[in-house]
């Protein structure tokens, strides 16, 4: 796959957690503890990082949480975003999720 598709992919996986974790807050009034916590309620099965293999990289804190991709480099750089029109060249691709939706 080229790697513009790869991150189509990791977008799509990404809208499936998402919807998880919202749907998990709107359940039960916070973020869950881990990505993992998801399944079975929430979705059948947490999506790896099509970059890596391995699990999406989650973070939450009290009003809102975060989650992200090593993206084509396959590097985790801690969470900062590379830039979306260089195929995140030097950073990881992240998807947040607010409190209100935003």
């Amino acid at each position: 796959l080229h790697a513009m598709d790869v991150v189509l992919l990791c977008d799509l996986r990404a809208l499936r957690i998402e919807v998880a974790l919202r749907r998990c807050k709107a359940a039960h009034k916070a973020w869950p503890p881990s990505l993992a916590a998801l399944a079975p309620e929430f979705i059948d099965k947490v999506p790896a990082d099509p970059f890596s293999g391995a699990a999406f990289v989650y973070r939450r804190a009290r009003e809102d949480c975060s989650f992200y991709s090593v993206g084509p480099d396959g590097k985790d750089d801690g969470g900062k975003e590379g830039r979306k029109y260089q195929l995140y060249h030097g950073g990881d691709i992240v998807y947040h999720c607010k409190e209100g939706g935003k």
